[in-house]
C-alpha cells in the first residue's frame, strides 16, 4: 500500500464505498444512475432505450413526467406511455426469471 496512514485510520476517516462495483450503471443524458439490484439491472437492460430512461429518470432520480419530456422535447402523455409499457415489460421479464 503507498499510504502511511494506518488502515484503522484510513476507515475512522471515511467510508468504503462499494456501490460502484456491485452496482449495474446507466447513463441517462447527463445523468448517471446506479442500480444495486443485479438482477433488475439485467432486466432494464432488455427494455427499449426509451422505455429504460423514463423508467430510471422518474424512479432513480426522482423526476416527474413533466420535468422528463422537457428534457426530451415530448409529451407528457408519451413520457407516460413510454413508462407504462416498460413497466408492463418489466414486470413480465421479472416474472419470467423466477
Amino acid at each position: 500500500m503507498f499510504c502511511e496512514i494506518a488502515e484503522t485510520k484510513q476507515v475512522e476517516r471515511g467510508t468504503i464505498d462499494t456501490c460502484f462495483y456491485d452496482c449495474v450503471s446507466f447513463k441517462v443524458l447527463h445523468f448517471t444512475i446506479y442500480v444495486s439490484d443485479e438482477t433488475l439491472g439485467t432486466v432494464l437492460h432488455r427494455l427499449s432505450e426509451k422505455q429504460r430512461s423514463a423508467i430510471l429518470l422518474r424512479y432513480f432520480q426522482g423526476m416527474n413526467d413533466r420535468e422528463i419530456s422537457e428534457l426530451y422535447h415530448v409529451s407528457r402523455s408519451a413520457i407516460c406511455s413510454r413508462r407504462t409499457r416498460g413497466l408492463r415489460k418489466l414486470k413480465m421479464l421479472l416474472s419470467e426469471r423466477k
